[in-house]
């Protein structure tokens, strides 16, 4: 079988990855580019790197092809819905053409492997990328703090229902932002993603969502209600920024949300 590894050349862990990766296996093609993986159909892509990187190469390739993530990253909230395959493991569910089929989001054109947000989820996100500091997953905590005391509810519609949202994200897997359990529950394998809508919450009880949203149990705060659904539309008067696997988006001031069911065949690996 022929494999293609894409990478990011510059980042030290990912090469290093790939090295020891390509020792298990003969017949392998090396690519850096995203424009190389355009036109490549019904392979198998083992993917080294992030949320990022992933998020990346989803939007990047036909889904005929078979993706393996090997976890590179600072967060790598993706990967932490699925148990990682051992070397051996992954040649033996090579053999048997055995992957995981998923589902995504898709915000707007946009797809999202593992999580989209809006308004304060938004701006975390933004101020992390933004962030000079390497505090790998941590950036993510940092920056929700930055914000957590600050950010105001904004008016929106929500499927044509008038709402103050503090935040309303969308997961396909349970964990975002670098281990925060926002959608307990979520799996990209299920036919739907689960819904969170965080309404005005005081200052003080701020602090308790951050310490709770660890753990999972930030539904027991009223104003946050968590459903499933394969569909939902947000209005605002202004341009909204989202975000999606992580990674900052300026979309319209209208904005649908879809679930795509079984659109992947991923496996998710480790090297050691």
């Amino acid at each position: 079988m022929h494999l293609y590894c894409f990478f990011n050349q510059n980042r030290t862990k990912s090469v290093q990855a790939v090295k020891q990766f390509t020792a298990h296996f003969d017949q392998v093609t090396n690519i850096n580019r995203f424009e190389d993986l355009v036109h490549l159909k019904s392979q198998t892509i083992v993917v080294f790197g992030g949320d990022g990187t992933f998020h990346a190469v989803v939007n990047a390739i036909d889904f005929s092809n078979r993706l393996v993530f090997i976890p590179c990253g600072s967060g790598n909230d993706f990967i932490r819905n699925f148990e990682a395959l051992s070397m051996t493991h992954l040649k033996e569910a090579f053999a048997q053409n055995k992957a995981h089929r998923i589902g995504l989001l898709k915000v707007n054109e946009v797809y999202g492997l593992n999580a989209a947000g809006f308004f304060y989820d938004a701006q975390v996100a933004r101020t992390a990328n933004d962030s000079k500091k390497r505090l790998g997953a941590l950036v993510y905590f940092v920056a929700a703090l930055k914000h957590i005391f600050s950010y105001k509810p904004q008016r929106v519609l929500v499927n044509n229902i008038s709402q103050n949202i503090l935040m309303l994200s969308f997961g396909n897997g349970a964990y975002a932002g670098g281990g925060f359990c926002l959608f307990p529950g979520a799996k990209p394998t299920e036919y739907h993603f689960v819904l969170l809508q965080i309404g005005p919450i005081k200052i003080l009880k701020r602090l308790a969502y951050l310490v709770l949203v660890s753990f999972g149990k930030h539904h027991r705060i009223p104003q946050i209600n968590l459903s499933t659904a394969t569909y939902a539309t947000i209005k605002s008067d202004a341009t909204l920024m989202a975000e999606v696997d992580g990674e900052s988006y300026e979309l319209e001031n209208e904005v649908s949300v879809n679930y795509v069911p079984d659109a992947l065949s991923v496996l998710v690996a480790k090297i050691a």
